[in-house]
């Protein structure tokens, strides 16, 4: 189900901005056989079309397995903290130059994080002051982190992206908090969020290529931009869903 949701748009996209870039000289012509099998994240080869739908793809099978696992067990908060510590090991291995591709195992602890939400959701949970508390001290352990990967300090190993770890569960039951008068909104976004990224990485990253063409100012420039890319995602959506739809009267007839 989300193959089908998610590759044909990819493709209507991909495949136009992989040959722009192969005529433009900065992909070689393999790239589209790499982008066309999702293998180009996985490789690291030239020419790759962002990282997202060849990464996320291989999580969404791995989803159900893990999820049951987890809905299960009695200590899923205490596992999904666990598996930050996967991080730390892969950061250093990468430091020390073991091996570049542990990179992909980044993503992991994210995944875990995503899948205790979503058990949250699915069970309709009310967090109760345990929630609360963990939540919180998870937070704090932010701010410790924060603190000690300062420049000044010049801990190695420590990089701010990993910030995320500790500030993405947070925020989420904080902007849940704020944002529940902004449903519809937010879902009409949610609903073309993978037509907005794609023309996101795709044909809003040409920057230089279509200031050229809206010779506005800075801020003027993205602000227009920034509703476009919404706009237009939400346009792309509504017509391959249509062409989808033709296709599927065509076989049924």
């Amino acid at each position: 189900r989300r193959a089908r949701r998610i590759l044909p748009a990819y493709f209507v996209v991909m495949v136009p901005y992989t040959l722009f870039l192969i005529l433009r000289g900065q992909a070689p012509l393999s790239a589209l056989v790499w982008n066309s099998t999702l293998l180009a994240y996985w490789v690291h080869t030239p020419g790759a079309f962002n990282w997202y739908v060849s990464g996320i793809l291989l999580f969404y099978v791995l989803t159900p397995w893990c999820f049951r696992r987890l809905r299960r067990s009695r200590h899923r908060v205490l596992w999904t903290a666990g598996a930050a510590a996967a991080v730390a090991v892969c950061h250093v291995l990468i430091q020390d130059e073991y091996w570049h591709y542990l990179d992909v195992f980044y993503r992991f602890p994210i995944f875990f994080l995503g899948l205790l939400m979503g058990l949250y959701v699915w069970e309709d949970r009310r967090l109760g002051r345990r929630d609360l508390l963990f939540w919180t001290l998870w937070l704090a352990a932010g701010l410790c982190y924060l603190a000690a990967a300062l420049p000044r300090l010049e801990v190695p190993h420590l990089p701010m992206c990993h910030l995320f770890l500790f500030t993405t569960v947070p925020m989420c039951l904080a902007g849940c908090a704020c944002f529940e008068h902004l449903r519809r909104g937010l879902r009409l976004v949610g609903e073309h969020s993978l037509e907005i990224y794609l023309l996101n990485v795709s044909l809003f990253s040409e920057t230089a290529l279509l200031r050229s063409w809206l010779p506005l100012g800075t801020g003027p420039y993205y602000f227009l931009a920034f509703f476009l890319n919404i706009l237009l995602g939400i346009l792309l959506h509504r017509g391959v869903e249509a062409g989808m739809r033709r296709i599927q009267a065509r076989r049924a007839d």
